[in-house]
């Protein structure tokens, strides 16, 4: 979890705690490259699979906060 939060440039939401995070928060495939995936499909990511594309490098954190979605229960 937080080194997810740390390549999508949002450690401040490692304050909200793993359980939250892993609960209420995702990134999309956009940042999944091939081999992050168990198959071809790419329906399931494998169990070390890491978020690495990413066009905003050298954005902001405000910017980046746009990658890092809530999920339907976290948005309210």
């Amino acid at each position: 979890c937080q080194i997810w939060a740390e390549r999508a440039g949002c450690l401040h939401l490692l304050k909200k705690g793993v359980e939250v995070m892993n609960s209420n928060y995702r990134l999309c495939s956009d940042h999944f490259s091939d081999n992050s995936y168990t198959s071809t499909e790419r329906k399931r990511l494998s169990n070390f699979a890491l978020p690495e594309i990413f066009s905003h490098h050298s954005e902001t954190t405000s910017g980046i906060l746009k990658d890092f979605k809530p999920t339907l229960e976290d948005a309210g």
